[in-house]
């Protein structure tokens, strides 16, 4: 069972009985529908609440004046291990999947047929942002985060317990960071690992004049004054040559070069002071971005990493720049994206994106809304083609099969919106919905961008409001009830009825057609197109290891398929992972090496 606050004691835990709630503590979760009407809604609901309390009551000075964050120190090691995964907290598969990874005591993985790369598991474990999905409360953080992490590694012995950090996403702030504190901020044990902070944020002094930093920049790149004057007082003591690796919750690097946004200049402002002390900053690493995605420099210095690949949904990676521009000393330097340094591959996430054909029974609950919607287009214009003493429906019956069919469905329909403002509302509101809907793809021309969001938008809505005129045509001819007339109740109600029937699965067809052709011909929907096939499958983790020499080398951890069936340990003893795979398989068979180990050069 997990417990809601333990003790790494000397006994071990037993492991469950049954895979009951009872027993375990926490329910296996699915991965998140996230085009479910109801939890879009719910969510929407949460980010304003969120933004409120963000600008309000920011939990972050609360901790600060609560307890005064410290620097947590491991210089004294020769040599250290950090593991670092985020975007984690989906469904178990995935989640456990890489939590299972994390905790074992070592893995060996190969890239392509290479020689095996021996790694420990981290002395430390960094979350990386987004540590549970879709929002931040008690019940979803002990499903879907910190019941598969106690069930993969429930107990180690003594001092050799792995310490836990954690650095909140936009997911996380969804409740104002309340749920977030009480699981990272309290010094509580998540099974084996043990959390540290009192804070959102914190540093970290490593061995060999490494030092990590973690950044919470809320929702919106915004860094409150306690956490300023920390981070400030953390590079005053810094050396001359000290190396950094810069941890925040988005990869800035990316949006801000295709953008040209200025949102994270705090941020930059940030790293800039500790260059200022001579210091320089070889990684950077983010997820949010549901992939693995590496940018370097001619030399292999700088390292800018995204790896969001802790068990949430798949994002796409072929709509990823070849070259991303940084700011970085009062100048913009360029860097390539690693040849090797993207998992998935793009012509596998071009794949991937086909998923959305099977848009209309993945998200049956959407595609039964734009059933419902589509119902209401049709009862909207036969109500108002009747108070303006037409009938719109014997209008269409009366259109004769021939090529200017489409032309008079259309002035039958245009006919009633201009003598009817509720119609024309209806389909002014049906059409700016869908243009709000369209996320187009980030663009230093912001004028540009809108038109091409407004363009795009607008023909989604016109060919959604066609297909409902198309098939409100094609339901008055077929009149499959036959023996209704068209000017009867019991015939209006029928041919509704039809419409959103056969509309719910077509309206869900046309939605991931939409979604698929404007991801792969304009990158649109970069989020939605991904969300929408919630994949489980290629995930990711990073392993860091600073040498007795001071070297940092970099170990890109992939899943191309994450486990699906799961059975309980029953022949495990106290303290071993609760769940194994079915098939017998070892946890070193799911992971490989992306590319090659990342030696980080320094000066």
């Amino acid at each position: 069972m997990v417990p809601k606050c333990t003790k790494n004691v000397c006994e071990p835990p037993k492991i469950p009985r049954s895979e009951s709630v009872q027993e375990m503590g926490f329910e296996r979760k699915p991965m998140v529908n996230w085009f479910s009407p109801i939890r879009l809604l719910s969510i929407a609901v949460r980010v304003v609440v969120s933004m409120l309390f963000g600008n309000y009551a920011d939990k972050r000075e609360i901790q600060a004046a609560l307890k005064k964050p410290t620097l947590f120190k491991y210089d004294d090691n020769d040599e250290i291990w950090i593991d670092y995964v985020a975007d984690l907290g989906d469904g178990f598969d995935s989640t456990y999947t890489l939590a299972k990874l994390l905790a074992e005591p070592s893995l060996n993985p190969r890239y392509n047929d290479d020689t095996e790369s021996n790694t420990k598991r981290g002395r430390l474990l960094i979350m990386g942002g987004d540590e549970v999905y879709p929002s931040a409360s008690r019940d979803e953080y002990r499903n879907r985060t910190e019941g598969p992490y106690h069930a993969a590694l429930p107990w180690v012995d003594g001092d050799d317990a792995p310490h836990l950090f954690a650095l909140p996403g936009n997911h996380d702030w969804y409740d104002g960071l309340t749920s977030f504190t009480r699981l990272f901020c309290q010094g509580r044990w998540i099974g084996g690992w043990k959390t540290r902070q009192s804070s959102s944020y914190f540093a970290i002094q490593l061995p060999h004049n490494w030092w990590l930093f973690a950044i919470d920049i809320q929702l919106s790149a915004d860094i409150d004054k306690p956490q300023l004057d920390y981070f400030d007082d953390v590079i005053s003591n810094m050396n001359s040559g000290d190396k950094v690796v810069f941890a925040t919750a988005s990869p800035s690097w990316v949006t801000d070069s295709l953008s040209g946004a200025t949102e994270h200049d705090n941020i930059k402002f940030m790293e800039n002071r500790i260059r200022q002390k001579d210091a320089e900053i070889y990684v950077n690493i983010a997820g949010d971005l549901h992939h693995y995605a590496r940018y370097t420099n001619d030399d292999d210095s700088k390292q800018y990493i995204t790896a969001g690949g802790g068990g949430a949904f798949l994002h796409g990676t072929h709509m990823m720049p070849k070259t991303i521009n940084v700011a970085e000393h009062s100048e913009t330097l360029s860097y390539q994206r690693s040849e090797e340094g993207l998992f998935p591959c793009a012509k596998t996430s071009k794949k991937l994106l086909k998923g959305n054909f099977k848009f209309f029974y993945r998200n049956w609950k959407m595609s039964l809304f734009f059933g419902f919607m589509s119902l209401i287009t049709c009862w909207v214009t036969q109500s108002a083609s009747l108070s303006l003493g037409q009938n719109f429906l014997i209008t269409l019956s009366q259109i004769p099969f021939q090529s200017g069919m489409v032309c008079e469905t259309y002035a039958a329909y245009l006919k009633v919106l201009v003598h009817s403002p509720a119609s024309c509302f209806f389909f002014v509101a049906y059409i700016a919905g869908l243009i709000a809907f369209c996320q187009p793809f980030p663009d230093k021309n912001k004028t540009k961008q809108l038109i091409k969001q407004v363009l795009l938008g607008a023909l989604h809505g016109f060919i959604q409001i066609s297909f409902v005129l198309g098939l409100t045509l094609a339901f008055v001819k077929l009149n499959i009830w036959g023996g209704l007339t068209v000017d009867t109740a019991a015939h209006t109600a029928a041919l509704i009825i039809e419409i959103a029937t056969v509309g719910s699965f077509l309206a869900g067809l046309m939605m991931g057609i939409y979604l698929y052709f404007s991801n792969y011909l304009f990158y649109f929907h970069t989020e939605a197109a991904f969300s929408s096939n919630s994949i489980a499958d290629y995930k990711n983790f990073i392993r860091f290891h600073i040498n007795n020499k001071g070297e940092l080398t970099i170990y890109p951890m992939g899943v191309k398929k994450t486990e699906r069936n799961w059975k309980l340990n029953s022949n495990g003893k106290p303290g071993d992972s609760w769940f194994v795979p079915s098939s017998g398989k070892k946890m070193q068979e799911y992971v490989h090496l992306i590319e090659r180990p990342i030696q980080v050069k320094t000066k």
